[in-house]
């Protein structure tokens, strides 16, 4: 059995993603924040990136829960590959080298 402890104060994990964008000057809108989460307490945080940024749970064995995450990954071993593809996103494409005939790479 899993117990979940919560402090009986108005605070969850969406309202600590906004205070940390806000404390870090992050709240704007050149950025896109990234949540990545698998149970329940993501719930906050994944409604607050829902219009602005990414929300993904990382889903288990059997676990069709319903969420406010716009995507999901089937399980933590996907996530290395998503944040790979994520961070190499905004990179240009590389040109291919050529090798010209007296063996020097053109540029």
């Amino acid at each position: 059995k899993v117990f979940e402890l919560r402090p009986d104060v108005e605070w969850d994990k969406g309202r600590a993603l906004l205070r940390l964008m806000s404390v870090l000057a992050l709240d704007r809108d050149d950025v896109v924040p990234v949540y990545v989460g698998d149970d329940l307490t993501d719930e906050d945080a994944f409604i607050v990136v829902r219009d602005r940024g990414l929300g993904v749970v990382v889903r288990g064995e059997a676990d069709d829960r319903p969420t406010s995450a716009r995507y999901s990954l089937a399980n933590p071993e996907e996530i290395g590959a998503f944040l790979e593809e994520l961070s190499s996103a905004g990179e240009p494409p590389r040109s291919p080298r050529i090798e010209e005939p007296d063996g020097v790479e053109a540029l």
